[in-house]
């Protein structure tokens, strides 16, 4: 089945089958590109490397979208908790969500017009 599709859209099943570079595919959406905006862009890239980070556990994502508290003073250390600030978190999850419609639209797009 998927085959047919890569077929039918031009694409080599080899080319099909590669999992997608995000931070390569996110310029060619078709909002993106219609807004012509470098500042629309980037803070959309950023926006995917936070939640990526999250999900990945990375130290950068999780301290800044974090508020960091300090609890006491242990010899040679501190113990620290981090919390998720659910703003940071909120507004990272909505732009995901316009990422994944605008992918969705730009797929759409491409389809109509190689099938056309």
């Amino acid at each position: 089945m998927y085959r047919d599709e890569a077929q039918a859209l031009g694409v080599s099943w080899q080319a099909a089958r590669q999992r997608p570079n995000v931070e390569q595919e996110i310029p060619k959406l078709q909002h993106i590109v219609d807004l012509a905006d470098p500042l629309i862009l980037h803070m959309t890239v950023a926006a995917w490397k936070q939640l990526s980070g999250f999900q990945h556990g990375l130290m950068y994502a999780i301290v800044g979208g974090s508020a960091v508290s300090r609890e006491f003073e242990i010899p040679g250390g501190a113990l620290v908790r981090v919390t998720m600030r659910d703003q940071d978190f909120g507004i990272a999850m909505q732009q995901a969500a316009l990422m994944q419609l605008w992918a969705v639209d730009t797929y759409v797009a491409r389809t109509i017009t190689q099938s056309s």
